[in-house]
């Protein structure tokens, strides 16, 4: 599981609203991206990750 979490200026990164609901509960283990743009491979490492989990 590779977790993807958005922000933007109207989504500020840390804010209340960014944070993931409690019922999702990420573990340390599974990595997180963070994007700023509409397409999750722009400027992350996604690719990447995705790559190492095959």
């Amino acid at each position: 599981m590779v977790w993807v979490q958005h922000s933007d200026g109207d989504l500020e990164r840390d804010s209340e609203p960014w944070q993931y609901v409690p019922e999702l509960a990420r573990q340390d283990s599974e990595p997180l991206v963070h994007k700023t743009y509409g397409d999750s491979f722009e400027d992350t490492e996604l690719e990447a990750l995705l790559a190492e989990q095959r």
